[in-house]
């Protein structure tokens, strides 16, 4: 019989209500130890999926009026006897009802447990509860939808479709092996080494997979770039809306790089406002000029700010030449000013372009559209069933490797080392979903949850 836990199951900050939820064998009979409903019958007379109003208590006397809400196994989330309570938001009465339930025979749920033993009670497979995890960190609409996606099981399903043909595959190595010397299954030793290409390949997909994941889930690495004075940060106040940075007439301001994330259109952009590129003899300046030049280095999107109401100089053909067509947006600010800027080179190289003055401007939606169009090229598909941590990655590699030396093993018709590696491609797959797995392992993933999770 398994321990029946409790946790607050919402966040820690002043809300309107908060539940405390408790999971076990015994959680309907550790919840009518505290509760009385006004009906004056038990929880344990009642069915599942109900609500009844009631008032906690403890040997003092009332903590506060609370709704009681009961799963019984195995309809609930952990598959076991669920009750909730939910009292009014605070901190301070959450921990008063979270007391005395553990008071009651309970004990405090660790990270993630309530998601753990959804996992082992089969209500889901692991990839599904990763998902949970996700969507509770997603910072932009793209991030929520993939994390929908891996809830219902797109991920899982991608992975099963490669292991079943590859169970088919191994099944037809153990028949060479077994038949050794059949003219017939000599010839289909060709024909094993092409279906384990092929779906080495379909894993490789996956595989790849990883980076537009991480994109998704973190966000595309953005800089604004730009010589001193130019509006950079006058930019990131109307992207952020905030004043997020320090603006004034005078070059140089920023030094230190400033960061924000927003959303554009459901994709994450974890934007960095840098200092002014150009060369300078001033030691601490030239500080934070390595930093932004760095940061443009490493950037998958550069919004690159040029003052068209002065002539280009040297540090802005400098810049111009460091900047990669493909993932630049470049930004001509100050219009409202008469142009003195000569755009040849700018309007010669670069596809995406916009006119704005950051300084007058109050909606930024011309630019959100221009960064949609660059952003698009990310091809992104939360639906495709994408792997999204470095748990999942590592499983994918090691049945991709394996599956390497299968082929190689076959083709020198070794089949009882191809046997041995596919089944070990086949085993890395099983821990991937969740199907194979480690107890260690487990309370590894399920760690990094929330408590009340």
């Amino acid at each position: 019989m398994s321990e029946t836990i409790a946790a607050i199951a919402t966040s820690s900050s002043k809300s309107a209500i908060s539940v405390i939820r408790i999971s076990g064998e015994n959680a309907i009979i550790i919840a009518d130890a505290v509760f009385k409903g006004i009906s004056g019958k038990s929880l344990s007379a009642h069915p599942g999926f109900i609500a009844r109003l009631g008032r906690i208590y403890d040997a003092k006397g009332e903590i506060d009026e609370v709704i009681a809400t009961i799963y019984r196994a195995p309809k609930s989330y952990t598959g076991e006897n669920t009750v909730e309570f939910s009292c009014h938001g605070g901190s301070y009465i959450a921990r008063r009802v979270l007391e005395v339930v553990i008071n009651a025979g309970a004990r405090p749920a660790l990270a993630g447990e309530f998601t753990k033993r959804a996992v082992l009670a089969g209500k889901m497979t692991l990839t599904q509860a990763e998902a949970i995890n996700e969507m509770i960190f997603a910072q932009g609409e793209n991030a929520h939808k993939a994390a929908i996606g891996q809830y219902d099981g797109a991920l899982y399903r991608r992975i099963n479709c490669v292991k079943t043909k590859l169970v088919e595959t191994t099944a037809k190595i153990a028949a060479e092996l077994e038949f050794p010397e059949d003219d017939i299954e000599q010839t289909a030793s060709v024909q094993i080494t092409k279906e384990l290409s092929i779906i080495q390949k379909e894993l490789q997909d996956t595989i790849n997979s990883y980076a537009q994941g991480k994109i998704i889930r973190e966000g595309i690495s953005t800089v604004i770039a730009g010589k001193p004075n130019v509006g950079k940060s006058t930019l990131m106040n109307l992207l952020s809306k905030s004043n997020k940075s320090i603006v004034t007439e005078y070059a140089g301001t920023t030094r230190d790089i400033i960061e924000e994330t927003i959303d554009v259109g459901g994709v994450c952009l974890n934007i960095a406002d840098t200092a002014g590129l150009h060369q300078t003899q001033d030691n601490i300046e030239k500080i934070g000029v390595d930093l932004a030049q760095k940061r443009l280095e490493i950037s998958q999107l550069v919004l690159a700010v040029f003052d068209i109401s002065n002539p280009f100089n040297d540090d802005d053909y400098e810049i111009i030449k460091k900047l990669d067509k493909q993932n630049t947006l470049v930004i001509l600010n100050k219009s409202d000013l008469p142009q003195k800027a000569v755009l040849t080179e700018i309007t010669a190289k670069f596809d995406y372009i916009i006119k704005i003055s950051a300084k007058l401007e109050s909606n930024p939606k011309e630019i959100y559209d221009k960064i949609n169009e660059i952003t698009a090229k990310f091809n992104f598909d939360p639906t495709s069933g994408m792997i999204f941590s470095i748990r999942q990655l590592d499983c994918a590699k090691r049945a991709e490797s394996a599956l390497q030396q299968a082929i190689l093993a076959n083709k020198n018709n070794m089949n009882d080392a191809a046997a041995v590696c596919t089944e070990n491609a086949i085993d890395a797959l099983m821990e991937l979903t969740g199907e194979k797995i480690t107890e260690t392992l487990l309370e590894e993933i399920f760690s990094k949850f929330c408590i009340g999770k």
